[in-house]
């Protein structure tokens, strides 16, 4: 299936003993689509932009994503979420495949407004391997209360582990009888060179990256300094841990750090190093 487009699929199953054949081939179609790379941008605009999106409605009411030709961002087209009145949502907006290469730190921007703010919805944002809401292996974002009724754009950047092909999930899950979520404008674009492989600064260096329990940091030059002040931040900015740098070397353990992207912040009283790192 080198060729993008409907492919036909048969399968031929031959029994001992079976005189009945009519049931022995299944013929089924499966849909082989170009993967995009970055840059990326859908806008809702014509159906053939998002033709490859899949929609999948968790608790299987009636509400879930639809596309509209009205109500976008600068164009018509958009993306809503219809809320339920009864039933909590569980809904996931899940973008075509795109492409991206390890090496680069990628922004995901997308614009989004809620219908009145005083109904707050609530979102969250993941990158996953495959196009199901199971594939969503890591939450990029989490938005709890969404209150603006106008467009606002959200940014998101990120390093991907390794090259490979990778899909974006939309996971709206407000509470009963709210109002109404937007989407518009997604786009995937490179931000800068991926620096988390490994040189922190020429003084640190981090690793393994990504990480399951534990990251270790390293004075390279082994100028130890006791003011040296670690911290950890989640996509949100909040502070997820806190710690310091002792005998040029530290072992954080981060098992209970959830799934997801985390910025390092290095400082002493006159400066301060970044970078990011996967927990898987």
């Amino acid at each position: 299936m080198s060729s993008s487009g409907d492919h036909s699929l048969k399968v031929y199953c031959s029994l001992v003993g079976d005189i009945y054949h009519e049931n022995d081939t299944i013929i089924t179609t499966i849909a082989n689509n170009d993967a995009s790379p970055a840059p990326y941008l859908c806008e809702f605009e014509s159906s053939t932009e998002y033709e490859n999106y899949v929609i999948e409605n968790l608790n299987e009411d009636t509400h879930t994503w639809q596309f509209l030709s009205s109500g976008g961002n600068e164009n018509p087209g958009c993306v809503r979420y219809d809320y339920n009145d009864f039933e909590a949502a569980n809904d996931w907006l899940i973008t075509k495949c795109i492409y991206l290469e390890n090496g680069y730190i990628y922004k995901l921007s997308f614009w989004s407004k809620i219908e009145d703010a005083s109904w707050p919805e609530k979102l969250e944002v993941s990158i996953g391997s495959t196009q199901t809401s199971g594939g969503m292996e890591i939450q990029l974002a989490d938005y709890p209360s969404l209150t603006n009724s106008s467009f606002e754009l959200k940014e998101i950047t990120f390093p991907i582990p390794s090259d490979g092909y990778y899909y974006f999930g939309f996971r709206c899950y407000s509470d009963a009888q709210m109002f109404n979520l937007y989407i518009d404008d997604i786009s995937v674009t490179v931000d800068a060179i991926n620096k988390t492989s490994g040189t922190f600064t020429d003084n640190f260096f981090v690793f393994p990256n990504p990480a399951r329990n534990h990251i270790k940091i390293k004075n390279i030059n082994n100028n130890y300094n006791t003011d040296y002040k670690i911290k950890i931040y989640n996509t949100n900015g909040k502070v997820a841990m806190e710690s310091s740098l002792a005998n040029n070397n530290i072992d954080i353990d981060i098992t209970n750090l959830r799934k997801g992207i985390y910025i390092i912040e290095i400082s002493n009283n006159t400066n301060k190093s970044y970078s990011k790192f996967f927990k898987i």
